[in-house]
């Protein structure tokens, strides 16, 4: 079950009280409430980077960045991604989807799970592998018109994806049209090239669980699979010294 999480935020002025429930909510003041400000940005990339000195060194002189809360690709498309991040670094595009289980391991979150059940899109393996299918269909379209329609063109394994399964798909692929904000999103992935495109996964592991890992997502590779702890983000945030945290079941 996710746990509520409460955040208080006292001022001279005023108390204003953050309601935040589960993943969703501490990303959302993470990321416009607390990483914006001084040197967090860079923190968090270094964090972000610290396993993988390839792209460590690349991700210098880091500038626009763009900040993206939980966003929408459509419960026919690929999902709801937890969040991300566009960015420039030495002149070169990147993009990093944001996937977060604070209160579950990977391994918990993945369960006993596989593609072709019913929950499995719900866990965290499930989630990467459709934002990586998302990133693949829209790298097969040369022109993004707004209004146009991406449609997936599934291969083995996404077939075996319960929408196609269950038969409530209406003989339709996944989908996505590409509406006013979901257009300009698209865009800024797109301006990347495929290899400057990362998933990041918050785990409330201490060590990284794709290490020495057998059940990695399908369609990803290694170098692409970022990993950070639940509690850098808890720690972040409580280190501002106006946040009380309330954990609670």
């Amino acid at each position: 079950m996710a746990k509520y999480v409460e955040y208080k935020y006292k001022s001279d002025k005023k108390d204003v009280t953050f309601c935040c429930y589960s993943e969703r909510g501490i990303m959302s003041y993470y990321f416009f409430n607390y990483l914006p400000s001084e040197n967090h940005v860079k923190d968090f990339f270094q964090s972000a980077s610290k396993e993988n000195p390839q792209i460590k060194n690349a991700w210098e002189n880091i500038s626009d960045v763009c900040i993206f809360s939980e966003f929408e690709l459509g419960n026919i498309g690929f999902g709801s991604p937890d969040g991300a991040i566009s960015f420039k670094a030495n002149g070169e595009n990147f993009f990093i989807f944001i996937e977060a289980k604070f209160n579950e391991t990977y391994e918990k979150s993945n369960g006993k799970h596989k593609i072709g059940d019913k929950d499995y899109n719900s866990t965290l393996k499930g989630q990467l592998e459709l934002r990586a299918r998302f990133v693949k269909t829209l790298f097969l379209n040369d022109t993004l018109t707004e209004e146009a329609k991406i449609e997936e063109n599934p291969d083995d394994y996404a077939k075996k994806d319960y929408f196609y399964r269950d038969g409530k798909s209406n003989k339709e692929n996944r989908h996505l049209i590409l509406k006013k904000g979901v257009h300009s999103l698209v865009q800024k992935i797109h301006s990347c090239k495929k290899e400057n495109i990362f998933y990041l996964a918050i785990t409330e592991e201490s060590e990284n669980p794709f290490k020495n890992c057998e059940n990695l997502p399908n369609g990803i590779e290694t170098g692409k699979l970022l990993w950070m702890p639940a509690d850098f983000f808890i720690k972040s945030v409580e280190r501002t010294g106006e946040l009380v945290v309330v954990l609670s079941n």
